[in-house]
């Protein structure tokens, strides 16, 4: 008797099968910011940041749960645990020109730091998890929205695109700092910072419904 399935069919649903065992089992959530915006300004510079989180970033750009397509989320490390943190990114200038690198921005929380990844870095971290066919159409992706690993913004020209951080930063956040090291054509260089704090759900404690009844947990 047979039941019409082919090898090849066979073969498909134990892949989808596999990644949907592997992404449910291991994935990296990250901690959250508690504000959705920052703006950083110095003298004619300005720098806006827009927190995305999974939930955005999977509406923008896909789920994973069939097969990879998403580099920005659901990281299936087990072991690295490398949390991506994902920063919509606009920066201009009315009179300088000013240069930026990826590895002179930097993101610290709750005492882990990193530099902001490359589209190439993100690229490295999901191969051996995504198919050949996967990592080109996420390559893609990433070409498209993510700020290139170095770049300049001047009057008229602004800078648009993702800043992402994967690394082992801690689940249950705490206190952040992102900073920018940047510098001019004629060799000025300045610094940037941002306080911030993440938390495991993007809530501040304090924020977080007073609950009462039988259910709450003083009872």
């Amino acid at each position: 008797m047979t039941y019409g399935f082919s090898e090849g069919k066979i073969k498909v649903c134990m892949r989808v099968l596999a990644i949907l065992l592997l992404l449910a089992s291991c994935i990296s959530r990250p901690p959250l910011s508690t504000e959705a915006s920052f703006t950083l300004e110095s003298a004619d510079l300005t720098i806006r940041l827009v927190s995305l989180g999974p939930g955005e970033l999977r509406g923008r750009h896909g789920s994973n749960t069939d097969r990879i397509r998403n580099p920005f989320i659901d990281y299936p490390a087990q072991f690295l645990k490398k949390r991506i943190v994902v920063f919509e990114t606009e920066i201009s200038t009315l009179e300088s020109e000013v240069l930026f690198r990826l590895d002179e921005i930097r993101l610290e929380i709750g005492g882990v730091r990193d530099a902001a990844a490359s589209p190439e870095l993100l690229t490295n971290y999901w191969k051996g998890y995504a198919s050949q066919e996967e990592g080109v159409l996420m390559q893609a992706l990433m070409r498209k929205t993510m700020l290139s690993r170095e770049f300049s913004v001047s009057p008229g020209r602004p800078a648009k695109g993702y800043l992402v951080f994967a690394h082992s930063f801690p689940k249950e956040g705490g206190d952040a700092v992102i900073s920018f090291n940047v510098s001019t054509p004629d060799g000025e260089e300045g610094l940037l910072e941002q306080a911030m704090e993440f938390t495991e759900t993007g809530i501040l404690d304090e924020e977080k419904p007073d609950r009462e009844g039988i259910f709450s947990e003083d009872s």
